[in-house]
């Protein structure tokens, strides 16, 4: 079951707590729906899992992340790309979507 409207907000609002600042260092995406992203925040570094899958959708922090299996998915090529090396300036959340 995918978060609610009041869970994903929470979620959200403490992410923006603890990753505001964190540089993304590299993007993953084993799955079409999954992707990873590892940030740097001062002393360590933090996976952010991103999932849209359906009915099964989730933001959260992570031990680590799945491999990526063969070729990478052209969403991870995209989000090394576009991603790397930016800062997390907050999270909200927005009509059930973080941004």
């Amino acid at each position: 079951m995918s978060l609610t409207s009041q869970e994903l907000a929470a979620v959200a609002a403490e992410l923006s707590t603890t990753l505001r600042g964190a540089v993304v260092q590299k993007a993953f995406s084993p799955l079409a729906a999954l992707a990873y992203l590892e940030l740097r925040v001062p002393g360590a570094s933090l996976w952010l899992c991103l999932s849209a899958e359906p009915a099964v959708g989730r933001i959260s922090l992570s031990d680590g992340r799945l491999p990526t299996p063969g070729d990478p998915h052209p969403l991870q090529r995209w989000m090394r790309q576009e991603l790397t090396g930016l800062a997390v300036v907050g999270a909200r959340s927005q009509e059930r979507t973080v941004v």
